[in-house]
């Protein structure tokens, strides 16, 4: 696992430039016996089996611009793995990949990979932010302040579903020693399109670590394999 992680940080992979990550992670999927299919430079990969799909979701772009790696290189230190992208979210793509490995699972799977990825937790939330956006005013005197476009992204809301999918990962979690905790968090991903849909989600299954975009931006090693079986298990039993 930290071979793949290595790699696919060290191909930088910025919004709009993302065709030789898009091509690695197709490989990978192919390799695992995924039909896959490119729509520009998002990622569509099959794996057959029974019933509806679970979908699986990530991003195959970063927020480093290319040339970050020269002054944040790929490194392993103190049990961390550091470098751009490296928790955004390249260690959950190679946890992802070694999930599906160790599942078998019989029920069909669907990776859905996007190439350009904000979230708030609530619609009241989410109107709170925008009025509070609207209605800001300068302190400097003879200045104005335009706030202009608007939300790329719906609540990402607590559902019945999602609530099924999360007691059945806490139930898996403690089989393996992991006591899952229900949290919100600030940001966005595109399984708030998915959960707007009605569709049960779980987010923020991937490597433990910190330092979003940030240049402390890391993973923490140990977490890798002990995730990767916590999503296997998952895929073996949702619960739904």
């Amino acid at each position: 696992m930290i071979d793949l992680l290595r790699d696919l940080v060290e191909l930088e992979s910025p919004t709009g430039d993302v065709a030789a990550m898009r091509d690695r992670m197709a490989d990978e999927l192919r390799a695992l016996g995924a039909e896959v299919a490119l729509d520009g430079e998002h990622v569509r990969a099959d794996f057959p089996g029974a019933g509806a799909p679970l979908v699986l979701l990530g991003h195959v772009d970063t927020v480093w611009p290319r040339g970050t790696l020269a002054r944040m290189p790929w490194r392993l230190e103190n049990g961390r793995a550091y470098g751009p992208g490296v928790f955004d979210m390249k260690a959950g793509l190679v946890v992802m990949v070694e999930a599906i490995r160790l599942a078998r699972t019989a029920r069909a799977l669907r990776v859905l990979l996007t190439a350009d990825e904000v979230r708030v937790p609530t619609l009241a939330e989410r109107d709170r932010l925008d009025e509070l956006l609207r209605t800001l005013e300068p302190e400097t005197p003879g200045t104005r302040i335009a706030a202009e476009g608007g939300w790329t992204r719906p609540p990402l809301e607590r559902s019945e579903g999602s609530t099924v999918l999360f007691e059945q990962a806490r139930a898996h979690g403690r089989e393996l020693g992991l006591e899952l905790r229900e949290t919100a968090a600030p940001g966005g991903s595109d399984g708030n399109l998915i959960g707007a849909l009605g569709v049960p989600v779980l987010d923020g299954l991937g490597a433990i670590g910190a330092g979003s975009h940030a240049d402390d931006e890391h993973v923490l090693v140990e977490s890798l394999p002990i995730r990767a079986q916590l999503l296997a298990a998952i895929l073996r039993n949702p619960g739904l």
